[in-house]
């Protein structure tokens, strides 16, 4: 299988050579021969593939047979010198440290500040605030490892995951900016409300799988504007609510 997989990947790398010295020529029926020759090939490699994956799926029960996380690594493992191996894989971890780091900081400021200090209407002091802050920075890792358990099964590769969940929320964000921006008549309530119906929906429609998770950006970020639109004349303000665009932002204007 192997030796069948680079002989296609060879017959690919001459035919597409082939192809761009008839692109340069103009020779439209070679075009069109040699196209034909690059589609059956990638079908075949395709074929070639899934038969690697059921023979390493049935000689090693459990394995991971996708290797698309695998390529980055592959590349780096047999195309570079072994200086630059520990470089780049040095650099990969500081750079997710870096990225888990600031957001276990943010959740641990934002839990401890809008419901930890909140709800004990107490003032700490700088010890007692530290403490609390490793605790729940502590907490929230326990929780992401957990969640991470159950991570691998979204998505084909890392970089589809990350997406994928991100965009749940993504589009949803946009939209209280959007709304904070454009809309005036829109109070805090009503925007509230319309996320957190529209973050429903999104999530809704991705499990529904309609359509690409990509349009959920655009489906929670139209969703908010236009809820709010909507709430905000059936529940119109009536001047005791403060309008959510109304902010030290405007002022600088």
């Amino acid at each position: 299988l192997q030796a069948h997989f680079t002989g296609i990947q060879e017959n690919k790398k001459a035919t597409a050579i082939r192809l761009s010295v008839c692109l340069k020529n103009g020779n439209q029926d070679s075009v069109n021969k040699f196209r034909t020759q690059l589609v059956g090939y990638e079908s075949e490699a395709k074929k070639c593939r899934k038969e690697i994956r059921t023979l390493i799926e049935k000689a090693l029960p459990g394995a991971d047979a996708n290797d698309t996380n695998y390529v980055f690594l592959h590349f780096v493992g047999d195309a570079l010198p072994a200086g630059w191996v520990g470089v780049i894989i040095a650099i990969i971890f500081l750079a997710a440290w870096g990225s888990i780091a600031a957001a276990l900081n943010s959740l641990s400021s934002c839990t401890l500040i809008d419901f930890h200090q909140r709800l004990l209407k107490k003032k700490m002091n700088e010890e007692e605030s530290v403490l609390w802050g490793r605790i729940y920075t502590l907490i929230w890792g326990i929780a992401c490892i957990v969640i991470a358990q159950f991570a691998f099964k979204i998505g084909t590769s890392l970089i589809e995951a990350v997406n994928i969940l991100g965009s749940w929320f993504y589009g949803t964000i946009l939209g209280i900016f959007l709304v904070a921006f454009y809309l005036k008549k829109v109070t805090s309530n009503q925007v509230f409300v319309a996320a957190v119906v529209t973050e429903i929906m999104v999530i809704l429609i991705y499990f529904m799988d309609i359509i690409s998770f990509l349009w959920l950006n655009v489906i929670g970020a139209i969703g908010v504007v236009i809820m709010s639109y909507i709430l905000s004349f059936i529940f119109p303000d009536n001047g005791k609510k403060k309008a959510i665009n109304r902010w030290p932002l405007n002022k600088l204007k």
